[in-house]
């Protein structure tokens, strides 16, 4: 094998069915740069498949078409993925990456949305075939990674010009995002209380691991195990990331008394600039990487219509903006909410965040006649209230409880209903590809209220039970407030670490749930580290 990161992508076309045996694929307008082979292992008896390779997949979006024929009247099922890649002669591929969008047969889209896809994660179709009739099948592919003739020649984005870039992004994030400052004040670090800290890095973990390769693990499933079962579970775990940051942003910001100019200059204005910047920092490091250059219409249109496909991560900090947004009335709101309020707002979320759209995947899976719940109780549709009113609002109120009368039988509880919680998105998740035939993330927060508010208050307790050490406190008061950077820095040092050294020093790709905690680990240490230091640097402290 020449190179790990070859631009190139892969069709394979099995018949599913046929009238004949020993039918057979015919090509022709074949373009350019597009191969047909006829492999032994696709030969069957319906008959015999077909392999079309892609040979240059350019790092922009790249028009192919080539038209087909069967030899007998039959079904035809087409995989879109990525090259199999191997190195040493084993049998473990690496998940190289390549993206296809605009697939249409005879100029009729059948997906206009971009799908990325990798040797073992595939996009298909079943087309259905007359003998001898003609289709036209076209698309648009692009290569994900750049072409390294081998594994030791280095990127054009050296190292030096990454850890310049990761200094300035750091300084500049640090000295105008968030609300952190980098004089810290002795007495308000004591004064701390550490659950939001440990809490901060929990949520983060998992926040990365959301943008890896073990998050998505489950979408390629087409069966489901033990094991299966498993990593449906811990994505569902993950998707708890950004609510328990919401409640956390809603325990501290809640109870302030500011006024709206306030508000919208110190901390709309500062997240905004923010965003500006690592998404502008993001493209820039796209180019010094892989020579992809985006246009200033594209940069502006992505950045007002809720970001850039490769600046994705970057969601979050419009959800937060519109929480900023309607921080003042919230506060309204918080200074005369009682337990009879939460417990509405609970019920509320739950029946329509929970109950409904199971309810709708419900009468699709036992075919019950459709009644439209889907169109107008859709949970996706209500996220951001999730988000800003209810996480926000819960997460001020459980952090005033008295945490003494949370007895064990209540911990118990609540540990019981995070399990129920996992339990019930699983099922959901599990039913809708029995449904529709794959997996996808539709149902994977359906149950989000039953897992983030028992964890919340868990931690809470737990911190409260005396039972941390001052010294683990510490630890994680330390790297608290560097959290914010950590997930700004992340997708940046991603483009350097990925694709140079987990991918062709570490052989773990056959563990992909491994490599990405590994990540994670390393993105919290590496990110943080640099915060840290800077913030320890008298010269970045008087000026910034």
């Amino acid at each position: 094998m020449s190179s790990l990161f070859n631009d190139f992508g892969r069709i394979d076309l099995y018949f599913e069915s046929s009238s004949e045996s020993n039918s057979k694929i015919e090509f022709s307008k074949l373009p350019e740069g597009i191969s047909v082979d006829y492999p032994d292992w696709m030969k069957q008896p319906k008959g015999n498949g077909a392999t079309l390779t892609i040979k240059e997949a350019l790092t922009s979006w790249t028009d192919y078409s080539f038209t087909l024929r069967s030899s007998s009247d039959s079904s035809i099922k087409i995989d879109f993925l990525g090259p199999d890649i191997r190195t040493n002669n084993t049998k473990v591929r690496y998940p190289v990456v390549v993206s296809y969008k605009e697939i249409a047969l005879n100029n009729d889209v059948i997906n206009p949305n971009r799908v990325n896809v990798y040797h073992d994660k595939r996009y298909n179709n079943v087309i259905q075939l007359r003998k001898g009739e003609d289709v036209t099948v076209s698309f648009k592919i692009k290569g994900r990674f750049p072409h390294f003739d081998d594994f030791s020649k280095p990127p054009v984005f050296s190292f030096t010009t990454f850890i310049i870039v990761l200094l300035f992004s750091l300084a500049f994030g640090s000295s105008i995002g968030n609300t952190y400052s980098w004089k810290s004040n002795s007495k308000k670090s004591n004064s701390r209380k550490s659950y939001y800290d440990f809490l901060r890095i929990f949520a983060i973990f998992f926040v990365i691991y959301n943008h890896s390769a073990g998050f998505h693990l489950y979408l390629g499933y087409k069966s489901v195990g033990v094991e299966e079962f498993l990593h449906i579970s811990l994505s569902v775990f993950d998707k708890i990331a950004v609510p328990l940051f919401f409640m956390i942003s809603g325990a501290l910001l809640l109870g302030k008394t500011e006024s709206i100019k306030t508000v919208l200059t110190k901390r709309v204005s500062r997240v905004v600039l923010v965003l500006v910047f690592f998404t502008l920092l993001t493209m820039y490091m796209r180019f010094l990487c892989y020579k992809e250059v985006y246009n200033t219409d594209t940069i502006i249109r992505g950045l007002l219509q809720g970001g850039l496909p490769d600046a994705f991560p970057y969601w979050f900090l419009y959800a937060y903006l519109g929480f900023l947004v309607v921080l003042p009335f919230l506060r309204k709101i918080a200074q005369h909410i009682e337990s009879s309020d939460i417990i509405l707002l609970f019920c509320l979320i739950f029946i329509f965040t929970t109950f409904l759209p199971t309810l709708n995947l419900a009468f699709a899976y036992f075919k019950i006649p459709y009644v439209g719940l889907q169109g107008n109780f859709s949970f996706m549709a209500g996220y951001f209230v999730n988000l800003t009113v209810f996480c926000t609002l819960t997460g001020y109120y459980f952090d005033k409880i008295n945490i003494e009368k949370v007895t064990a039988r209540c911990c118990l509880f609540l540990s019981l209903l995070i399990v129920a919680g996992i339990l019930f998105a699983d099922i959901a998740t599990i039913c809708e590809k029995n449904l529709n035939g794959k997996f996808t993330q539709n149902y994977m927060l359906c149950s989000f209220e039953l897992l983030v508010i028992p964890i919340f208050v868990l931690v809470k307790k737990f911190f409260s039970s005396g039972k941390v050490p001052k010294f683990v406190q510490h630890l994680f008061i330390t790297v608290g407030p560097l959290i914010f950077l950590v997930y700004l820095e992340d997708l940046p040092l991603r483009y350097l670490i990925y694709p140079n050294y987990l991918y062709t020093k570490f052989n773990i790709w056959q563990y992909p749930v491994i490599q990405s905690m590994l990540w994670c680990v390393i993105s919290i240490i590496v990110s943080g580290s640099f915060a840290y230091f800077l913030r320890k640097s008298s010269f970045v402290r008087k000026y910034l």
